[in-house]
Formats: C-alpha cells, sequence, structure tokens
C-alpha cells in the first residue's frame, strides 16, 4: 500500500544567513512553509495533507507511550532549531524533550547552543533531498529520529559521528518500529475509536 504520496512542494536555492533569517521573521506565525537550511543551502517545504495526517498520527503514539511508560514530557511542535555559528537549521514536523522537559516548558524562545537540542524529532520524509538532514541534526544535538520514509518509519538513535538505525526506541525501550510503523498505517483504514482501542489494547497487553 502506497500510503503518501510525494504531494508535498519543496523549492532548494542557494541564500545566505540573513536572507534565511529574514525569511523566518516574515513567516514566524504561520505554520507552513517549513525552512531547512545548511551552510548556504535553503529547502523550502510546504507538507500536503497526506504529510500532516501522518505526522498527527506519529505524535499520537508519542503521547500515548509518554503515558504508558510515565514519561514527563514537553512538545516543541515544528519550532526552528538554529545555530548561526554551525549556519544550519531546522524545523521538523515535530520535536519533544523529555529529561529536559521541565526546564524547556517554561521557556518563550529556545536558543541553541545556550538551550539543548530536542531529545526526539520527527520527520516524514516522501521526496528525495539533496540535503544531509541526518548530519544537520546530529550537528546540532538531536537524540532520536523518527524518520517516516517509503512507508515505514525508521529508528535513528544518535552516535559519535552519525545515527544508527535500530529496531526500537531509545526513550521508549519495548516500542518497535514495525509495530509503530502497523497503527500509522491502521489510521487510514479505521476509525480513530477503533484506532485508540487498538493502541490501547496493545499497550495494555504487558508487551510493551
Amino acid at each position: 500500500m502506497e500510503l503518501l504520496a510525494p504531494l508535498d512542494q519543496c523549492v532548494r536555492s542557494r541564500c545566505n544567513w540573513e536572507t534565511y533569517e529574514r525569511l523566518l521573521v516574515e513567516n514566524q506565525d504561520s505554520s507552513s512553509p517549513r525552512f531547512t537550511y545548511d551552510q548556504g543551502w535553503l529547502e523550502i517545504m510546504s507538507p500536503s495533507i497526506d504529510h500532516e495526517k501522518i505526522v498527527d498520527t506519529l505524535r499520537l503514539l508519542v503521547a500515548a507511550l509518554a503515558d504508558h511508560y510515565g514519561l514527563d514530557y514537553q512538545g516543541t511542535g515544528s519550532t526552528t532549531f538554529r545555530r548561526e555559528d554551525l549556519q544550519r537549521g531546522f524545523e521538523p514536523d515535530a520535536s519533544y524533550y523529555f529529561r529536559d522537559a521541565a526546564t524547556i516548558r517554561p521557556l518563550k524562545d529556545l536558543e541553541l547552543p545556550r538551550h539543548p537540542a530536542p531529545e526526539l524529532i520527527i520527520e516524514v520524509e516522501v521526496h528525495h533531498s539533496d540535503m544531509d538532514k541526518l548530519a544537520l541534526y546530529h550537528s546540532l544535538g538531536v537524540d532520536e529520529v523518527w524518520r517516516w520514509s517509503k512507508n515505514r518509519l525508521i529508528i535513528l538513535h544518535r552516535k559519535q559521528h552519525s545515527y544508527e538505525q535500530n529496531s526500537c526506541s531509545r526513550i521508549f525501550p519495548q516500542a518497535e518500529a514495525d509495530q509503530l510503523s502497523s497503527f500509522v498505517f491502521r489510521s487510514i483504514e479505521v476509525t480513530k475509536i477503533e484506532w485508540n482501542r487498538a493502541l490501547k489494547a496493545w499497550l495494555g497487553a504487558g508487551d510493551i
């Protein structure tokens, strides 16, 4: 089943840091487009409705898992994370803090590296990007990436120099990528009530 058609609009071009920051200011009250900047290259992406449906499902899974494990967390959505000294910045589909949740919760603004990078980000990938986004996330200090790509969820753990694919989440140790992928597919096949019941049954079965 092809869950996500490549309907997102994406543009990539050269620009300097000042132009990138000006675009961020001009679009600061809008959820779209989203900007990624990597050392002189700017990618502008306007997500499709199918893209946002998958993001919404993954957000629901994070919230349910955090509740199941009794983990405090603070979601920071598509907040802009950037560092001028590295000439890099990005806006994830979703982002979360767990161990630093209490520190982040009262803040009005996030500024790297004065504040920590998010511990988990979600990225729904529907088009080929010439940017090495994992290198970008790694340089800014993101611990774990959930990447939806080619109709499956890939969980990536940060290592010293790169990310390593893993079958399970580091934050939710028993949550397997294949099982989470199945819930994303199920979200388009059944009603939200049925989906929530299936999720609660899975969490309550004692296998996680």
